[in-house]
């Protein structure tokens, strides 16, 4: 029995990853939903609140809110703390 899963979504950025994968059956809110300093998701009524999304691979079906996603992703990369995919 292998522990691989191979999981496809729609490509927000084009290439390929591998890894720990932190999956969420809930959208997740960028602007507010996480804190980017520390990688983690701060939406208290997430599945995956608390959790470090840090190096890991983010699965969730979409986003919630505006186009505050990209900033926040963007200062997650500045910090060190950006998923891997």
């Amino acid at each position: 029995m292998s522990d691989t899963v191979i999981l496809r979504g729609r490509t927000v950025v084009p290439g390929l990853a591998e890894g720990e994968a932190l999956v969420s059956s809930e959208t997740v809110s960028g602007w507010g939903g996480i804190d980017p300093a520390r990688g983690v998701v701060i939406e208290r009524r997430q599945p995956l609140y608390g959790q470090s999304f840090a190096g890991k691979i983010l699965v969730f079906p979409g986003a919630k809110g505006s186009s505050g996603w990209a900033g926040f992703f963007q200062a997650t990369r500045l910090a060190g703390t950006a998923p891997s995919a």
